[in-house]
């Protein structure tokens, strides 16, 4: 992925940081928010800026259907996958785009996990 993405809050400035108690995770969501996009299955995880985050995840995804964003092969896609299906609804195009690299792609022969995180994604993939 290239290095030039904004930050979301330069993409969307009604995005606020959390006033939460300064946990780590609340941390972390904070700094990746005026940081320069580059962990989107964090940010994905917290349904935070999916407008922006989602068609640069599909576009990662079309490259590699078990990307590996910082836990193992193919946890961008569960996080993409377990998105609401509110937001599928309200954008049937990434829906569109997400099912057909799917279903050309989805092949559990290519990504070396545990059998554990391979039925996930499947029962996942198989839900969308």
């Amino acid at each position: 992925m290239e290095n030039n993405y904004q930050s979301l809050f330069e993409l969307d400035n009604s995005l606020k940081l959390a006033t939460s108690e300064p946990t780590p995770l609340v941390q972390n969501h904070n700094a990746l928010l005026i940081k320069k996009l580059k962990d989107l299955r964090f940010m994905i995880g917290q349904k935070t800026g999916l407008a922006y985050l989602v068609p640069m995840a599909i576009q990662v995804l079309q490259e590699n259907i078990f990307a590996e964003g910082d836990f193992y092969e193919g946890d961008l896609l569960q996080n993409v996958l377990s998105i609401d299906k509110v937001f599928w609804t309200k954008n049937n195009d990434l829906y569109l785009r997400l099912k057909e690299i799917i279903q050309q792609d989805f092949d559990m022969n290519k990504i070396e996990t545990t059998d554990e995180i391979k039925a996930m994604l499947q029962s996942l993939a198989d839900n969308f």
